[in-house]
């Protein structure tokens, strides 16, 4: 499975979001950190990716414009969840997840289908709100739903847009560890969307910078997570320095545009 995008442009009537984004190769079985400040872009990629969009440019799949797949060919290979995923229908945990996972596959439910769906609420330890309507979740229990439906499906393309916003600590841990093995042993594509620059520096194996609607950098935590960057994407004053496991920490100091301001004003 290989992904790339080239020259990628989409507009919301008058306004550019995308202005040309291009991505080399995404690696399956690595996870790709896709991050930026908000406005960046970042959403409107993936939802192109996705075949929710129709940009002007070239995003490939196996080497063949996205264009060229059906509908339902890009729902098969594809799975993209939002930041915010609807899951307020009159269903159980179980019955969504199931209804997941029979979104592109016949409607006759195998003992594979019910597995698989027992496998993923158990890696995500949420067996216990198999039960459960999903009117009666919390957020961050709908959001761990949303999660298990994202990989009961088994896709080969995995899209997702902060998964942990509505987590707690703790769960954004076990749902990054999870996305990380599944990303490794089916060697899926797997972009996320993260705030968090700690958590992608040590989960993510390539990174692409988005900020204006374009890429400002792409490649390795080492090569893309920089004082520099952090300045001039995020506007922030900020240290990198490696961890005691080697992985790079993002420590910010104080916010660039005041630095400056504060320095205009002593001039």
């Amino acid at each position: 499975m290989k992904l790339s995008a080239s020259d990628v442009r989409f507009s919301y009537g008058s306004t550019d979001v995308l202005k040309g984004v291009t991505i080399q190769e995404a690696v399956p079985g690595r996870i790709t950190a896709t991050i930026g400040p908000n406005a960046a872009g970042k959403t409107t990629f993936f939802k192109c990716i996705a075949g929710l969009l129709k940009p002007d440019g070239v995003i490939s799949v196996d080497g063949r414009d996205l264009r060229s797949y059906s509908r339902e060919e890009i729902s098969r290979r594809v799975t993209y969840l939002p930041q915010e995923s609807p899951v307020n229908a009159v269903l159980t945990v179980f019955e969504a997840v199931l209804l997941a996972r029979k979104h592109t596959l016949s409607w006759r439910v195998t003992d594979e289908d019910l597995q698989s769906v027992t496998g993923v609420l158990e890696d995500l330890d949420i067996e216990d709100l198999s039960t459960r309507f999903l009117n009666e979740l919390s957020g961050g229990q709908k959001q761990m739903v949303s999660i298990a439906q994202s990989l009961v499906r088994e896709p080969e393309i995995l899209l997702l847009d902060e998964p942990t916003s509505s987590l707690d600590l703790q769960r954004q841990l076990e749902v990054l560890d999870l996305v990380s093995r599944v990303t490794q042993e089916r060697s899926i594509v797997t972009l996320i969307s993260v705030h968090d620059l700690n958590q992608a520096a040590r989960y993510a194996a390539q990174f692409v910078v988005m900020s204006q609607g374009v890429v400002y950098a792409s490649g390795d935590a080492h090569e893309v997570l920089t004082p520099e960057m952090l300045r001039d994407v995020y506007g922030v004053n900020a240290t990198v320095t490696p961890a005691h496991d080697g992985i790079l920490q993002v420590t910010p100091l104080s916010s660039a545009r005041r630095t400056k301001h504060l320095t205009e004003a002593a001039d």
